[in-house]
């Protein structure tokens, strides 16, 4: 792993905030663009993080008032252009591509005993390959040789895991040699080979006409791998740097410290003085529902979880009633109508018995914001501490209830149809299954084994699937039979199963058949990981976003519903990989992550805890704090509306029981911070989506009605106004959609007939009814 670069230039420091980064870092590019005689494509703005570039470039450009358009590049990206200069010939894998040459190097590698036994575990190619990627990302594994520990006389115990990291130091340079005989290169090796590439003086050369300064934005995320590529690729322009304090949460994972101790040869510019009025950036105004406000709904609390502070919206102490020697009172006032603190900010919790019951709850809730303030979904999102399990399983029960949805990331192969279609031909090909050429028919109109063949191109796996695509009309059969924004995800899908078969065909060793290409694409559907595919923040499709905390690190929406703000969440137990037990992790010190920090480690890193406060659980004081900070990034995105969303048990009565996280408790606790809980569906929230209706419809206590029925007809008094109520609100949410199954409508029915007290008629056939003083009633016969 490299060292700590001495990079030489000037880091800006902003205070933990909720503005958009371009707003934030306006004023230090219109110097850069100064000193670069005013033209943008001499400044080369380098954001750190991949996610919302063109977002983030029309921002800067609106902020910076600019006529073109900035020069904007990720870090990563801008070094593959640096490798492409240098290295034409090279290929970077796919992540699919990646998984199959691993998966070939795992299964032909001498493995220790130890990893023996581990790879008889089905997720152990997974595991071991997560490991590797977050290694090459932070320039390899920082182990001790076998030659020099044997010199140093290390214990036997961290001996022994230190040989476990050379084992897999020696897979990932067996990997890295197997890629390099074919001119191939993963993903994470990009930035290694670009600073390489930029010790070449031809390349410097060429790189350096592009551009007369470099900012790099986002700069508390920098690891020592980034830094040492800014460094080489600054070492003849001037470099500014932007880091926010108390925001990171990639770089942490890896590395402890604040952002003022990345780089101590940088000249810092402190923003964080809020007496210092020409530094300092403003608050924006935003317009509201209400009026013209100068905070953002997340904003105090995103402020308290990452400070520690008394989330103040105007920085006084609740109750302090003194004034600071200037003669302002900083008595905290109360408005005489509410009795609410007129400095509270202000939150809204929802909580459910379940975790689907928690999302059908937030579908419902999105309902009744978008009926009340005329609200685009788009200015929604649903955030989840980090992307993988539940997350596919929070937007199929979004998209159940009506609520479409948008991801970053492109979502998993194993649920879209399209690619199970695709399957289920090259299974076909394989075995003449008839499993499989039922799936066939039922996907394709008119199918039978002359169109099968038909279909075929000879030693071409590529080829055939992309005559089939067009002679069975795929792309239209998934247009008209999906949403929009299904839609596109299955033909993002599609492309990536192309991109497998066109791999298939191209490398000579693999066999480049059927049998190939379905054990490459069954390997990448269970070593799916949405994460890996994330490129953009706003996607075009128009739905909620449904993604990480880290997704909006430097973006906002309207309304902001933070998932499972739960204990076992946040902050959750850091396992940090399956391969080995955490007591084992934290005596690793080459481990490429923060396995064994000191109680001094954890307060640098963190205003929100003190060195005195921690007694020998430094690591879980750690991660405990980093979560912590994620559910900050994840509350200051919120505009006008934040939620809070938590849940008792995982499913239902025999899931396991859920606290709430004792950060949310801390929030209840904190003078400033209110937060007011959701009323469910059938108390002062209507029914506004399917799911609640269908949900509400199973829920009916239709044992307690008899019981009522019965009351009401010996004369006793019953009040029905509630029920009543609720099954209106779900006959309104039937009549106003458009589609709606109608075995939904049918069951409704049902259940309404049954409320009534009535006998459902056979299929097809409805009950007289007659008119009464009251509306209409059914009758019934007798036997």
């Amino acid at each position: 792993m490299s060292h700590t670069p001495a990079l030489d230039g000037t880091l800006h420091v902003l205070p933990f905030d909720s503005d958009s980064l371009a707003t934030r870092v306006a004023d230090i590019y219109t110097t850069a663009l100064e000193s670069a005689d005013g033209d943008p494509r001499n400044v080369l703005v380098l954001k750190r993080l991949p996610t919302g570039i063109d977002e983030f470039t029309a921002a800067l450009r609106d902020a910076a008032e600019l006529e073109g358009r900035p020069n904007v590049k990720s870090l990563p990206r801008h070094a593959g252009m640096v490798l492409e200069e240098a290295e034409p010939e090279i290929t970077r894998l796919g992540y699919e591509e990646r998984i199959e040459f691993l998966a070939r190097v795992l299964d032909g590698f001498d493995w220790s005993p130890y990893f023996e036994r581990a790879s008889e575990h089905d997720s152990f190619g997974r595991d071991v390959g997560q490991v590797l990627l977050d290694a090459t990302w932070n320039g390899g594994f920082d182990v001790t040789p076998d030659a020099e520990a044997a010199v140093a006389g290390t214990d036997g115990k961290r001996e022994q895991y230190d040989a476990y990291l050379r084992e897999l130091a020696a897979v990932n340079d067996a990997f890295h040699e197997r890629l390099a005989e074919r001119d191939l290169l993963e993903q994470a090796q990009t930035i290694e080979r670009a600073i390489d590439a930029l010790d070449r003086t031809a390349i410097r050369a060429q790189i350096e006409r592009e551009f007369d300064v470099v900012l790099a934005v986002e700069f508390e995320e920098c690891g020592e791998l980034d830094r040492e590529y800014l460094a080489t690729l600054t070492r003849n322009v001037d470099l500014l740097c932007v880091g926010e304090e108390h925001a990171s949460i990639e770089r942490t994972k890896t590395e402890s410290g604040s952002v003022r101790e990345l780089a101590p040869a940088l000249t810092v510019v402190d923003h964080t003085d809020e007496s210092n009025a020409e530094t300092t950036p403003s608050v924006p105004e935003i317009e509201t529902e209400t009026g013209t406000e100068t905070e953002m709904a997340g904003r105090a609390f995103g402020s308290f979880l990452a400070t520690g502070g008394d989330g103040d919206r105007n920085g006084t102490v609740a109750g302090d009633g003194a004034d600071d020697g200037d003669g302002t009172d900083n008595t905290v006032k109360s408005d005489p109508a509410t009795g609410a603190n007129e400095n509270e900010a202000h939150a809204r919790l929802i909580s459910e018995p379940t975790l689907d019951q928690q999302v059908e709850a937030v579908a419902n809730e999105i309902e009744f914001l978008r009926a009340e303030h005329g609200w685009e979904y788009d200015e929604f999102a649903v955030l989840l501490r980090r992307v993988g399990n539940p997350m596919p399983r929070v937007r199929r029960v979004l998209q159940h209830a009506g609520v479409p949805t948008a991801s970053a990331g492109v979502n998993g192969l194993e649920q879209d149809l399209a690619v199970r279609e695709l399957h289920a031909l090259a299974q076909y090909h394989i075995d003449d299954s008839e499993r499989a050429y039922d799936l066939l028919d039922a996907r394709v109109p008119e199918l039978d084994e002359n169109l099968i063949q038909e279909c075929v191109v000879r030693n071409s796996v590529a080829e055939s699937l992309k005559r089939w695509i067009v002679t069975t009309d795929l792309k239209r059969r998934i247009a008209a039979d999906t949403e929009p924004i299904d839609a596109r995800e299955q033909f993002r899908n599609v492309s990536r199963l192309l991109s497998i078969a066109e791999f298939v065909d191209g490398q000579d060793i693999l066999a480049g058949d059927w049998i190939q290409f379905v054990t490459m694409l069954e390997r990448a559907i269970t070593y799916d990981a949405p994460y890996a595919h994330t490129a953009a923040v706003s996607v075009p499709e128009g739905g909620v976003t449904v993604g990480d905390v880290g997704l909006l690190k430097n973006d906002s929406r309207t309304a902001v519903f933070l998932l499972n703000v739960v204990d076992g969440e946040y902050p959750g137990e850091e396992t940090l990989s399956p391969l080995f037990p955490t007591a084992w992790i934290k005596q690793m010190d080459g481990y490429p992550a923060v396995t064994n920090p000191s109680a001094a480690d954890v307060a640098a890193t963190y205003a929100t805890v003190e060195a005195a406060d921690i007694a020998g659980n430094a690591f879980e004081r750690y991660h405990d704090e980093r979560a912590r900070r994620q559910l900050a990034i994840g509350a200051r995105a919120a505009e006008e509306q934040l939620y809070f969303c938590t849940y008792r048990q995982t499913d239902g009565s025999t899931g396991r029981l859920q606290h709430r996280s004792r950060y949310l408790h801390a929030i209840e606790d904190c003078p400033h911070l209110h937060v007011e809980e959701v009323a469910g569906v059938g108390t002062d929230r209507d029914i506004h989506t399917l799911g609640s209706a269908s949900t509400e419809i199973l829920a009916q206590p239709w044992a307690e009605l008899e019981r009522i029925q019965a009351e009401a007809s010996t004369g006793g008094d019953v009040e029905l106004e509630s029920t009543e109520e609720t099954l209106a609100a779900i006959q309104r949410v039937l009549e106003t959609r458009e589609t709606v199954d109608s075995r939904f409508e049918r069951a409704v029915e049902t259940q309404f007939d049954l409320a009534r007290g009535a006998v459902r008629p056979a299929a097809g056939q409805r009950e007289p009814q007659t008119e009464t003083e009251t509306g209409t009633e059914t009758v019934t016969n007798d036997d």
